[in-house]
């Protein structure tokens, strides 16, 4: 694990050691989860899968190839100024809450609020948006600033 040494101009973040088990390479910014199944050894990480999300733990501060034995860093905590994000063709308004989609490397927008009849599945939520972003004529994965609490 990597602290920042405090600073008063660098907002506070916190890496971890990780290493590709993905077999495919994974780029900057990209969310992972945690690599589960009988080859866990918590140095292994992957593109989020169904049913594991909650095992989101931030993202990648650098590409990272595609073979084991490929170590890089995760950021876990703080602000990634370049996190990918899935945009849909509307804005996207500062402090939503942002969730990993299984089978992508990028976080989205979720609704966070239901009717009192609904049922409700809890969201792993570990990420906000930091700043709002401007409506698109297409939906596209960017590259924009977050914030990450994943620890």
């Amino acid at each position: 694990m990597i602290i920042q040494q405090i600073t008063r101009t660098d907002a506070d973040k916190v890496f971890i050691n990780i290493d590709n088990g993905e077999g495919a390479t994974l780029p900057s910014g990209a969310a992972v989860i945690w690599h589960t199944g009988t080859d866990a050894n918590g140095l292994l990480i992957r593109q989020p899968d169904t049913a594991k999300l909650f095992g989101f733990i931030g993202c990648l501060d650098a590409s990272i190839a595609s073979v084991t034995g490929s170590y890089g860093l995760v950021q876990c905590f703080g602000y990634k100024s370049n996190a990918i994000v899935f945009q849909t063709d509307t804005s996207i308004p500062a402090g939503v809450e942002l969730i990993a989609v299984a089978g992508q490397n990028y976080l989205q927008s979720v609704v966070t609020t239901t009717a009192s009849n609904a049922a409700v599945t809890q969201q792993p939520i570990r990420a906000i948006l930091a700043a709002s972003v401007a409506s698109s004529t297409a939906s596209a994965t960017i590259s924009v600033g977050v914030y990450i609490q994943a620890m």
